[in-house]
């Protein structure tokens, strides 16, 4: 299941994908191939002309709303006063998120398109353990026991395993909030799927 948000304004409008054509309930269309719409196309015309379809009927039996967004979902953001939408590289240093127009002839892959909803996560011990590696000229833990003290050292330890624990408690309330419901003015966390 994939999903378009709209960047528009800072808010996220909600919109489902059937097959390769996204469903924007009444708002303009975009299709895969980027061609904007918004009526029905005429025969024997070629048109980018469509109606949103009709709301899916109630009696389908899917997992949740396609209305709703969800923890664990996997969406796409479309920046409509671009006409673009949000990429992230696949490496993994920070502010490689960048917005490319469809109209540009040589795009990215649709995956790199891709992100994951997740409720946010807390940092708090793994930022501390950073601030006392850095603030000791340390690199990385394992580098402690030669420059250390014994009362530092006692510390290090201490923080790494706040850190440690603060990622299974993030893991498992990621774990315990996949399927529900995204509530408005709740905080999520993206992560880029490919990378």
């Amino acid at each position: 299941k994939r999903r378009v948000a709209s960047l528009e304004g800072g808010v996220f409008g909600v919109r489902g994908c059937r097959d390769q054509e996204q469903v924007y309930p009444h708002h303009s269309l975009v299709s895969r191939e980027g061609k904007a719409s918004k009526g029905h196309p005429q025969r024997g015309k070629k048109s980018r002309i469509r109606t949103p379809p009709p709301p899916l009927p109630l009696s389908l039996s899917l997992p949740h709303s396609m209305e709703e967004l969800h923890f664990g979902d996997s969406i796409t953001l479309f920046a409509e006063s671009l006409f673009g939408f949000l990429h992230g590289s696949s490496s993994s240093e920070p502010h490689s998120v960048f917005i490319q127009s469809l109209e540009t002839k040589h795009r990215a892959g649709a995956d790199t398109e891709i992100f994951r909803l997740h409720v946010k996560s807390d940092y708090t011990a793994q930022e501390a353990l950073q601030a006392f590696l850095v603030s000791h000229s340390l690199h990385h833990p394992t580098d402690a026991p030669a420059r250390l003290g014994p009362e530092h050292l006692q510390q290090l330890g201490e923080l790494q395993g706040l850190a440690e624990a603060e990622v299974r408690s993030n893991e498992d309330n990621q774990l315990f909030q996949v399927g529900r419901p995204v509530c408005f003015g709740q905080v999520v966390q993206l992560e880029h799927a490919k990378s």
